[in-house]
């Protein structure tokens, strides 16, 4: 389909051309021997251009995938069972992967540190081991490997007891392990917001927290904080935001789907949305009509109206073989019928690209 597109407007492009150079012969005829071996030269240039067009298109089925937030891939730290998943991964048509830590949500502070590193550091010899994954310091260090034909693994922390525990010395460790973005959470043990009045404000701690992040470059996740805290986080700090796992309220509304003024805070912010294909994230409750590949497009294409091309991209919340998504996008075709979708309604290799793997990284830097 890419392909004929790129082949006709090609076509066209030189139709017109000769046409002028025929005009243009016919109202000069003493320079037609020059017009018609300028003809003949641009003939076989465009011809080989169009060529070289069409192999490029015809020969990419698919697109490099990055799941920016991904739980599936790691259940346990043996190789057998992790070159299994990422198998699994492979062949659903995902390269790269943020995958999401801690392993054991029992620790907080000091003891969740160790647990992280430990976890990074028994993943990362896994991967020297074996065959199906490796294991990059950072999105700089992948964007140089895109041909790897491993699946690629990056690492974040989602966590729900205790981030930081009321200490910011943690944050630094975070960053030393080469964690990409933290999603932030209000809880007894990390108190970053109070409530008053039905609006909630930023602690001290809470201003700390974000100061500290925007200073270590570490990005900040606001996926599970309510519309009032994201919009205190995403104006309070000094750097771009990323929504790490959310889709359009305005399509599906959902607690943690976001609203049209956490979008427009987003785009002022140069923030990053990653959609989610979660079924709590894509349908509302009594709205289950559309396929769900058309879903995601839908959630895509409002998401892109709001905030632009370049602020989009792909956070699957994927888990347990796709126990929370919906079959239709659990397909080992679920990205090229994505794909295909997506130019029907207009956009271009370039913008795919983009919302599959580049706006992540252009993000990340």
């Amino acid at each position: 389909m890419i392909k004929n597109k790129a082949h006709t407007i090609k076509c066209k492009s030189l139709k017109s051309f000769i046409l002028l150079v025929l005009v243009s012969i016919l109202t000069n005829r003493h320079n037609m021997k020059k017009y018609l071996c300028l003809i003949s030269i641009l003939t076989v240039v465009m011809y080989f251009e169009i060529q070289g067009q069409a192999t490029i298109d015809s020969t990419n089925d698919s697109i490099f995938v990055l799941d920016a937030h991904s739980h599936h891939g790691f259940p346990k730290l043996e190789e057998t069972d992790i070159d299994s998943d990422m198998a699994y991964l492979k062949n659903l048509g995902y390269n790269a992967i943020v995958f999401l830590l801690p392993q054991d949500r029992t620790n907080t502070n000091e003891l969740l540190v160790e647990d992280i590193a430990e976890d990074i550091q028994s993943i990362r010899q896994l991967s020297i081991q074996g065959n199906s994954f490796h294991v990059f310091e950072s999105s700089k260090e992948l964007e140089a490997n895109l041909d790897s034909d491993k699946i690629s693994c990056l690492f974040a922390i989602e966590y729900f007891h205790g981030i930081f525990d009321d200490s910011l010395s943690v944050i630094q460790k975070y960053k030393d392990l080469g964690i990409e973005y933290i999603t932030l959470i209000n809880n007894e043990h990390d108190e970053l917001f109070m409530s008053s009045k039905g609006s909630s404000k930023l602690t001290d701690f809470g201003k700390n927290v974000i100061k500290k992040m925007n200073d270590l470059d570490l990005k900040i996740d606001i996926s599970h904080l309510t519309e009032g805290e994201m919009l205190e986080v995403i104006n309070y700090s000094k750097v771009p935001i990323i929504a790490s796992h959310a889709n359009a309220k305005q399509i599906a509304s959902l607690d943690y789907n976001l609203t049209n003024e956490v979008l427009e805070a987003l785009k002022r912010n140069h923030g990053l949305v990653l959609v989610s294909f979660n079924t709590n994230g894509l349908y509302s409750k009594d709205n289950h009509i559309k396929a769900e590949i058309e879903q995601l497009a839908d959630h895509i294409d409002y998401i892109k109206s709001v905030i632009g091309i370049n602020l989009v991209g792909i956070g699957s919340d994927f888990q347990a073989y796709g126990k929370y998504v919906p079959s239709g996008l659990t397909k080992k075709e679920t990205f090229i019928e994505l794909k295909d979708l997506l130019i029907e309604r207009d956009y271009s290799l370039t913008e795919i690209e983009l919302i599959f793997f580049r706006n992540y990284l252009n993000f990340m830097k």
